[in-house]
């Protein structure tokens, strides 16, 4: 899959590497902007430019799910290193003997979201304060960074934004190897348990003409004068997301013409056949029940083939596809998704 380079925001960027090099503060690291403002490009280039560190990246598309963070930065670093969150886990679950064994380990998704299923809300927020206590008493252990991202912050639940931002971060703030990043048109408010740790700028777009000359080079573009440029970034206001695409689909290729990209069609294939070749019925099943999707609604969920097709089809109308591939990069990291 193509990454793009990303044109300027020089100073997020390096506020990004203090982030994950320095050991001083801030740890922290909230990027706020409206629709447009090119935060989710900006964040995915951070993360790039950042492969040696441990991270995970989690957009908020669906209110996101407390159990979906935790378990997805659990598989990332490794259950072995977390031995009070999974044993915090086992004694709320009253299975307090099976933290070793790996079958019980597969199903904590569905284990941490049994423990948040309960109506009263401070009690929710009571057992998942104990898992956010366990999770960082084992942070504290880390030998190197590790890096929480979340994209989409103003799709946070209530529940989530209330644990997040007044909980978790504050764990963050207390803990060397722990990183956070955040963006969204709405982050966390700030709070004097971990303010002084975070670092908050507002996004306004990419307004420069000569950043964007550089960066339609840089990609391969053939740019129009300055003059021009300066009026297609005026006209679509610094937004990134549209000068991108203006650039994309209206300039041509330096070299010849535009290559072929990978169609829809293409992109779908490939994760089907992903998934067909790379997962077994019984671990979909396991993987629908962690993400609350009811399987046996879905036609043909006995037959592979079918249940993947009628899988990437449901997640799509529901707008959780996003959310699926990030549990599929999760379990097979090795594959291409």
């Amino acid at each position: 899959m193509t990454h793009l380079s990303l044109a300027n925001y020089t100073n997020e960027q390096k506020l990004f590497g203090d982030l994950i090099q320095s050991d001083s503060e801030p740890n922290i690291l909230l990027f706020q902007g409206e629709s447009g403002s090119g935060k989710s490009h900006l964040i995915e280039h951070c993360l790039r430019t950042a492969s040696d560190t441990p991270s995970v990246l989690m957009k908020l598309q669906s209110g996101g799910s407390i159990a979906t963070l935790f378990t997805t930065m659990g598989s990332k670093q490794g259950w072995h290193q977390l031995p009070h969150f999974t044993q915090t886990v086992a004694a709320l679950v009253e299975e307090p003997d099976k933290t070793d064994d790996p079958v019980w380990r597969m199903g904590m998704r569905r284990h941490v979201e049994q423990i948040g299923k309960i109506s009263d809300r401070e009690s929710q927020l009571s057992r998942y304060q104990l898992l956010t206590d366990a999770w960082f008493a084992d942070a504290q252990q880390f030998e190197a960074p590790f890096l929480l991202a979340l994209d989409v912050y103003e799709k946070a639940s209530t529940l989530f934004d209330e644990w997040f931002s007044r909980e978790f971060l504050a764990g963050v703030a207390a803990v060397p190897n722990m990183r956070v990043l955040v963006g969204g048109q709405k982050v966390p408010q700030l709070r004097d348990t971990w303010s002084f740790c975070a670092s908050l700028k507002e996004l306004a777009g990419v307004h420069e003409a000569e950043a964007w000359m550089a960066w339609a080079m840089n990609e391969g573009y053939q740019p129009p004068s300055l003059e021009a440029m300066v009026w297609i970034v005026r006209a679509l206001k610094g937004n990134p997301s549209q000068i991108i695409q203006m650039i994309i689909g209206e300039f041509p290729r330096k070299n010849g013409p535009v290559g072929p990209k990978e169609s829809v069609y293409e992109q779908r294939k490939r994760v089907r056949e992903n998934i067909c070749a790379g997962f077994s019925i019984s671990e979909l099943k396991n993987i629908c029940s962690d993400m609350e999707i009811n399987y046996e609604n879905l036609p043909d969920h006995d037959h592979k083939e079918g249940f993947v097709r009628e899988l990437i089809g449901y997640t799509e109308r529901v707008n959780r596809y996003h959310e699926l591939i990030q549990v599929l990069q999760v379990e097979r990291p090795h594959l291409e998704w």
